[in-house]
């Protein structure tokens, strides 16, 4: 029964874990006080601003 003789040994040890890592912090583009506009809306916004 070589199953038994397995099951009897010891587990081996779990590896340590990783030291925590910082989440990432997502990168911000443009102005916070303008709301982003889709390209055509801001083709639109630049035409009627001329």
């Amino acid at each position: 029964m070589l199953y038994a003789g397995f099951m009897s040994a010891a587990p081996p040890s779990a590896p340590t874990p990783p030291e925590p890592v910082e989440p990432p912090q997502l990168l911000q583009l443009g102005l916070d006080d303008e709301p982003c506009l889709r390209a055509d809306a801001a083709r639109n916004r630049a035409r009627l601003l001329e």
